[in-house]
């Protein structure tokens, strides 16, 4: 058996911590992404349900034909707004956190017109509420995807700056 002295004991040992905390950080980081890709497929099929509702016509001429939809409407966007929620709870959160307000203007205009009422009216499907569901569904995805970046590569690109001023100081 080799002799190994304490210094190289020491050396094993902080190498297995610096790789064990990186690999850590990594699968942080994947679970982190498939969250978030989640919560996008979810939006997108949001956009699908809501333009869907918002532009067929009423499947018959009973005032409650569409409470179908609007249970499915609403559990889809409750489960959308709590995802991005809990991602601003999680290691996204760390900083300015926009993708709420951006669901909750998702929210709106996807329920804040045409939405529960009795004066139902399908609309165009280049209609302004048509085109607002999609914008702010765009502009979520956007700022979750601002989080991500911000929270990950500027940090990284940030460190290598910090080293590479240390070091040539």
């Amino acid at each position: 058996m080799p002799d190994l002295s304490l210094g190289t004991w020491i050396v094993i040992v902080v190498g297995w911590i610096v790789v064990n905390q990186q690999n850590n950080a990594r699968e942080t980081r994947k679970e982190l992404r498939a969250r978030l890709d989640v919560v996008q497929a979810w939006t997108f099929e949001l956009v699908e349900l809501a333009i869907g509702y918002h532009t067929d016509e009423p499947k018959s001429p009973d005032k409650y034909s569409n409470k179908y939809q609007e249970r499915r409407i609403k559990s889809r966007i409750d489960r959308v707004t709590r995802a991005v929620s809990a991602l601003g709870r999680s290691t996204l959160g760390k900083r300015l956190y926009r993708p709420t307000h951006e669901a909750f203007y998702f929210r709106q205009a996807v329920t804040l017109h045409n939405f529960e009422t009795a004066e139902y009216k399908p609309q165009a499907p280049d209609s302004e509420l048509v085109e607002n569901i999609a914008m702010t569904a765009q502009s979520l995805v956007e700022t979750l995807e601002e989080a991500y970046s911000e929270r990950y590569h500027l940090a990284w690109l940030r460190r290598l700056r910090l080293w590479c001023r240390s070091t040539l100081k």
